[in-house]
């Protein structure tokens, strides 16, 4: 009986923090169905870094910073790891994933006035 309620309390505090682990990916898609030209704006090609849109680039590390971060919170329990795993890698993930249109837009823009100064 013991063994059952600890298991059943240890999944009620993991999937809080896996949830709360998953902000980029709610972020994205929260961003895709609200704004669909942000989407588009990070597969153009233009600023592109070693042949992929410089877009998709910042979105997939911060997806994979996010599921170094979910692993993270899914296996500690301490209250000091959570925070530390919220501000240190969740935390940053979202917000690359909030401004990589703007990234994206701004290489662009730095990227046509290049040009002009080379040419």
């Amino acid at each position: 009986m013991q063994a059952r309620a600890r298991t059943s309390l240890s999944i009620r505090g993991v999937v809080p923090r896996v949830a709360l682990g998953l902000a980029p990916v709610w972020l994205i898609l929260f961003l895709h169905i609200t704004v669909p030209p942000w989407f588009d704006l990070l597969v153009s090609n233009p600023p592109a870094l070693v042949g992929m849109p410089l877009g998709l680039l910042l979105v997939a590390a911060a997806l994979v910073v996010m599921a170094i971060g979910v692993i993270v919170l899914a296996r500690t329990s301490s209250a000091r790891s959570l925070v530390v795993t919220l501000l240190g890698l969740t935390v940053p993930a979202a917000v690359v994933v909030a401004i990589a249109a703007v990234i994206v837009g701004i290489a662009s823009i730095l990227g046509d006035k290049a040009s002009l100064w080379l040419s």
